[in-house]
């Protein structure tokens, strides 16, 4: 959060974010320039509404369905300038980390607090052209490449790519229990429920069976994201709730639980996974696409799933031989105990010891980045 946002202000979604909170967050924030957010087709879109079901949301008319089927005019809605899909792609033409340019601000600028700084985001993605959208604040791209803010911070896009001989499995079983002619529609199942035709614990039963309970919900828009070519960086880290706006103070007072970092190296990006599953498979897919060098650049990494066990396997967790935080988001008193014990003991028991920050809604957990020469 900064204060106050620009109008301008990036937004980035990713499946962590409750889906029903965003029009409060753009509501907030006065709209957004650009949204970027996976492109989802009909088969994915089939399957995300029904993993969002069996996650517990058992109305397919409430305001993620809203989102899930038509994106577009949801943050239309909301004042959104520009709309991003991400659509998964199996290389990158870019999978080394550009930080050949000079950052383009003096070193003492504090632009999060200067209402009057200009957030310029440059473009290199790779265009996807074959989508049929007339829209015009409606743009498609290929996961490859990066997005750029003022040669300040650079980010780059992982969308995993779904099975879909699986959901073609699930459409099929679907489609005998409703004794149909055809796959049946999300709206078809919907009835069926209300007509008392086919129960919940029978859908749940089907899904859990072809994707069984630790498959469930493996779905997001990893983010990577590092300041470009910077000589220092001074990370404070602050786990209090109070909302402090004077950023000399979480620099030097924070609270307690502060924790200051300072590093010429270039281990000293985040990588925010929301709710995918990273195993060794996954994280495979992520080095032949990035390259090993962005692995061993990452500092800060979101725990997956708020913690769910088998979402981080000790494989994967390997290749972030430099990572020092570990963020773990979850809901104090949740019905699913995340985080688990087992990715806790993983955390704590790696090689080099990953500290771990919880964000709930008793403490959140700030990262401040100070970046140039200033001291």
């Amino acid at each position: 959060k900064v204060a106050p946002y620009p109008p301008e202000s990036l937004a980035l979604y990713h499946r962590n974010m409750y889906i029903n909170k965003i029009d409060e967050l753009l509501k907030e924030c006065g709209g957004a320039k650009t949204v970027f957010l996976p492109y989802l087709s009909d088969e994915d879109k089939y399957l995300y509404l029904i993993d969002n079901f069996i996650e517990g949301d058992q109305n397919f008319d409430g305001p993620v369905e809203s989102f899930i089927n038509d994106p577009v005019s949801f943050l239309k809605k909301s004042n959104v300038e520009k709309i991003c899909f991400i659509h998964h792609n199996k290389s990158d033409n870019e999978n080394e980390i550009d930080d050949s340019e000079k950052p383009d601000f003096p070193a003492e600028v504090n632009f999060f607090f200067d209402s009057n700084f200009n957030f310029d985001l440059q473009f290199n993605l790779t265009p996807k052209s074959d989508m049929p959208d007339s829209d015009p604040i409606v743009y498609h791209y290929f996961d490859t490449g990066s997005v750029k803010i003022n040669q300040i911070w650079l980010f780059k896009f992982f969308n995993k790519e779904l099975d879909k001989s699986k959901l073609m499995t699930l459409k099929g079983l679907f489609k005998n229990l409703l004794q149909t002619n055809s796959d049946p529609t999300i709206n078809e199942i919907s009835d069926a429920l209300q007509l008392n035709k086919i129960t919940f614990d029978e859908i749940k039963n089907i899904y859990i069976k072809l994707f069984t309970s630790s498959q469930m919900n493996d779905t997001s828009l990893l983010l990577y994201n590092q300041p470009i070519n910077i000589q220092k960086i001074d990370i404070a880290i602050c786990n209090c709730h109070r909302d402090y706006k004077n950023y000399y103070h979480l620099r030097y007072l924070c609270c307690k639980n502060n924790f200051r970092y300072r590093s010429r190296n270039k281990n000293n990006s985040f990588l925010l996974t929301g709710d995918i599953k990273l195993n060794d498979a996954c994280i495979d897919q992520i080095k032949t696409k990035w390259g090993i060098r962005i692995l061993k650049s990452v500092f800060i990494i979101q725990v997956p799933h708020h913690g769910a066990n088998d979402y981080l396997t000790k494989n994967a967790l390997s290749e972030f031989e430099l990572a020092f935080f570990g963020v773990i988001n979850y809901g104090l008193g949740n019905i699913y105990k995340h985080p688990h014990k087992n990715i806790i003991s993983l955390l704590t028991n790696h090689h080099r010891k990953i500290y771990i920050q919880s964000a709930t809604q008793a403490s959140g957990v700030r990262f401040i980045y100070f970046l140039g020469n200033n001291t």
